[in-house]
């Protein structure tokens, strides 16, 4: 495994999105053909129904792919709707113009002063210039190709990142063209952050369906995919071949998704990109519970009326309550140990793909910066506690010069680990498949990071819209056509392999996965006393739920 000096990056951002396309022309009804019998035709520039009334969209610059921005998949959560479930939207009179992507979730806008954002650029990142932001905000946008079809294309439901608390399906980096051009219709969405999107108290707790408050950023990504389900048809997409996929925060939420009965039917398969649960430094699906959120909340604001939070605009709001973005166990949407809920049946099945980049480990999975023998070894010590002898052995270092590139390994291999923590939560007691990747790539940036948080996403998206120079080498452009095909391959029949890729084995217990690296694919393994430690680790985290699972696939 080559091995690449890691350099860490701290930053509590995870993004995703979409893209901002030029507005073309939408095509004339007429230059599209008739639909044969028992097909679809797609024409942007004709009406089409869908919940709440008719719209119309626009297409790429060569007409290729009928385009649908901002189309509303719930009414407006403002006023007593503030911090309430989703509903249909209000529907509207005549044909809506879906042209210009709705207004994103209230958020603060990047600061790229800040020492970290030297790897992200405007097109990773909502932009002030570029982007509207409203407490109206629940609108999704849809790519498909235009002209005939049998309606039985792939759809793939993107839910962007962003630590909960910012981004949207409007960042350029998140553009469908390339997977529309291969018939699969992409879908990205808007969902409320931040305190818009996961205040929990109890005086919502009364007045919400589920009895609970809080989520409701994962309320708004259901409610997108029921609009999905009923409406996808008459876009040539299958309702019945759904995909989910996320990464950071986007990924986390496809992991609630997955575990979440309210989701139930929704989906088929899953796409986790650097956001998954069992990553070795995070306490598990829901974050702290939703009593300790409250409690929280109202030791710091003791006396604030819900009448008063209504009142506030979102301005005031965001600035004078600035609670953590996190998801919360309330055991009405999240519930706290997925190792029972699959023993009792109770969650999606689903075909997963789970994975990492090496400029992850910075934000996730507790790296070392030394540089001599004796840093390494203090710090072993000092993190590794009674495990350090241990660590010494499974990870020797002879003189300085190796130290950089093992304190990256063991970043790898816990990355790696988590991983596969995750694909087998997601296998035992199923006949589902699980993929594990790592990105071993030398990012696109001006200072070598490894690949960046999120700077994967263009490659697997086909290398849409980045406007950086270091995005163009023939490596890079030869990557984003091997990992796009694993991805559309996976939408489309719930397996990344096909002809001419590498084989990209599924997961089957062994601590095998998919190293990417310049322009390679490997099939490759960490060494078994290695593996045996994390799976340790991982076991002691959860207590006692990785056993659990292994002894319910050895008994399958």
């Amino acid at each position: 495994m080559r091995l690449k000096k890691l350099t860490t990056v701290c930053c509590t951002l995870a993004m995703a999105a979409s893209i901002i396309l030029p507005a073309g022309s939408a095509v004339a009804a007429e230059e599209v053909p008739e639909a044969t019998e028992g097909a679809i035709v797609v024409d942007a520039a004709v009406p089409i129904e869908v919940t709440g009334g008719k719209i119309t969209g626009t297409t790429s610059e060569d007409g290729e792919i009928a385009i649908y921005k901002g189309i509303p998949y719930a009414q407006a959560p403002v006023g007593d709707l503030r911090w309430a479930a989703p509903m249909d939207p209000e529907p509207w009179e005549g044909v809506k113009a879906c042209e210009k992507f709705g207004p994103v979730s209230w958020q603060n806008w990047p600061n790229f002063d800040m020492p970290w954002m030297y790897v992200y650029s405007p097109e990773f990142l909502c932009s002030e210039e570029r982007d509207i932001r409203d407490e109206d905000c629940l609108y999704l946008n849809v790519w498909t190709k235009q002209g005939e079809t049998d309606g039985k294309r792939p759809v793939i439901v993107y839910i962007h990142g962003g630590g909960f608390g910012e981004g949207s399906g409007s960042i350029p980096v998140y553009d469908g063209t390339n997977l529309a051009k291969d018939d699969i219709v992409f879908v990205n969405i808007n969902y409320r952050l931040g305190v818009q999107g996961f205040l929990t108290i109890k005086e919502l707790d009364e007045e919400s369906p589920y009895g609970t408050s809080g989520n409701y950023g994962i309320i708004d990504c259901v409610k997108s995919l029921e609009w999905v389900k009923a409406n996808i048809a008459k876009f040539g997409g299958d309702p019945d071949n759904v995909t989910i996929a996320g990464q950071s925060a986007g990924g986390m939420a496809v992991n609630v998704l997955i575990h979440t009965h309210i989701a139930t039917g929704l989906f088929n398969n899953a796409v986790v990109f650097s956001g998954g649960y069992m990553n070795l430094n995070r306490g598990g699906l829901g974050g702290e519970t939703k009593e300790e959120a409250q409690a929280a909340f109202r030791e710091t604001y003791p006396d604030v009326t819900l009448e008063e939070l209504r009142a506030l605009s979102m301005e005031e709001l965001f600035n004078n309550y600035p609670i953590g973005n996190s998801t919360v166990i309330d055991h009405a949407i999240i519930g706290e140990g997925n190792v029972e809920s699959r023993l009792a049946g109770d969650f999606n099945p689903v075909n997963v793909i789970v994975g990492y980049v090496n400029g992850d480990a910075g934000l996730f999975s507790g790296g070392s910066a030394a540089t001599t023998v004796d840093e390494y070894y203090t710090w072993l010590d000092e993190n590794y506690g009674e495990d350090a002898e241990l660590m010494k052995e499974l990870y020797p270092v002879a003189s300085d010069e190796e130290v950089a590139a093992v304190c990256s390994q063991i970043s790898y291999d816990r990355m790696v680990m988590g991983a596969w923590g995750e694909a087998l939560m997601e296998t035992f007691a199923t006949d589902n498949d699980a993929f594990i990747y790592f990105v071993d790539h030398e990012a696109p940036a001006d200072v070598p990071v490894g690949m960046f948080h999120t700077g994967d996403i263009p490659y697997w998206l086909g290398g849409t819209l980045v406007d950086r120079a270091q995005y163009e080498t023939d490596d890079d452009h030869a990557m984003y056509q091997t990992m796009k095909s694993y991805f559309e391959n996976f939408i489309a029949k719930a397996d990344p392999n096909g002809e001419g890729l590498p084989q990209w084995d599924k997961f089957d217990g062994s601590y095998r996965y998919m190293l990417i690296g310049d322009n390679t694919y490997e099939m490759t393994e960490i060494p078994k006393e290695r593996g045996d430690y994390w799976v340790s680790v991982l076991n002691t985290l959860y207590e006692g739920a990785v056993d659990t699972a292994l002894q319910a696939m050895d008994a399958e």
